[in-house]
């Protein structure tokens, strides 16, 4: 099968000031159902390639995108299924992945890479308005915090660095959603000395879904949903209650960063240890009257 040819060197866009700007090679996935046609970014940008995959039941035109492919599955393997068909896709610069369902302007995308590009920023995502559905607390918009580093990117809209996703790569093959490839990547970071950061300069609004079983609220032990992606990072990384850290640091702190989360797992540590003595004092007690 012919592969596309791409032209991965600096594209020069203008900028709202109308000089010409020279921006890194740039590429959006998306993996998009129905809504495919409903897309408002789709088609409106300059200094963007866009590959997208179609999951969707009913017949289609393809629209006119650098990449297309139709493959019924979830986003992360329909990239892998993209990028097999596609080899040269994997030379962009940064890569964006974002759901069908999320709301923003196509402006968001300019500014985005702006501030990624200006930060050297290896793995980062948009703020969420108050009003979106979220699993993590601290992604919840916070503006007095601008650019928050050193936190924990969810898989719904986020940008890759090419070296992110080199280094990311492995898990994807393993990943069927973004649960759990989240967790690679935060890792990744800290023994990569990878930036990441949520960007509270930036909102998206993330629609609460119908069906609020998500696959993070029906699996809520880590490992239970993916067990092979889960045993592979746990070897990779030698932590395997890293999720229920993160989950506290996010809802009672607001933060992720790393000097947070070892604080909480400290915490869960120590208030675990005193239930276990004091139970033993209890039952010792107990046993003697």
């Amino acid at each position: 099968m012919p592969v596309l040819s791409v032209n991965l060197v600096s594209k020069t866009v203008p900028s709202q000031s109308g000089s010409a700007i020279p921006h890194p090679s740039s590429l959006i996935f998306c993996s998009a159902g129905a809504s495919i046609n409903k897309l408002a970014w789709l088609g409106e940008l300059q200094g963007f390639d866009v590959a997208l995959v179609y999951y969707g039941e009913e017949p289609i035109t393809p629209p006119s995108t650098k990449y297309f492919l139709a493959n019924k599955d979830f986003k992360i393997p329909n990239f892998i299924q993209l990028a097999r068909k596609f080899p040269n896709l994997l030379a962009y610069d940064y890569f964006f992945f974002v759901d069908d369902d999320l709301i923003f302007e196509p402006s968001l995308f300019y500014e985005w890479r702006d501030i990624v590009v200006k930060h050297q920023l290896d793995v980062s995502q948009p703020s969420l308005t108050h009003e979106s559905k979220a699993d993590w607390g601290h992604l919840k918009n916070q503006k007095p915090l601008d650019i928050d580093f050193d936190q924990f990117v969810e898989i719904q809209c986020f940008c890759l660095s090419r070296h992110a996703l080199r280094m990311a790569f492995p898990f994807f093959f393993m990943a069927k959603t973004g649960t759990g490839l989240d967790i690679a990547l935060y890792q990744l970071c800290q023994r990569h000395n990878m930036r990441s950061a949520v960007i509270h300069q930036l909102m998206i609004y993330h629609p609460p879904r119908e069906n609020k079983n998500t696959v993070r609220g029906q699996f809520s032990e880590f490992g239970s949903f993916n067990p092979q992606l889960s045993r592979f990072i746990a070897f990779c990384f030698d932590k395997e209650d890293i999720l229920a850290n993160l989950s506290h640091s996010s809802r009672i702190f607001g933060n992720t960063n790393p000097c947070m989360v070892r604080i909480v797992a400290t915490l869960r540590f120590m208030y675990a240890r005193m239930q276990r003595v004091l139970k033993r004092t209890f039952l010792t007690r107990v046993t003697r009257k």
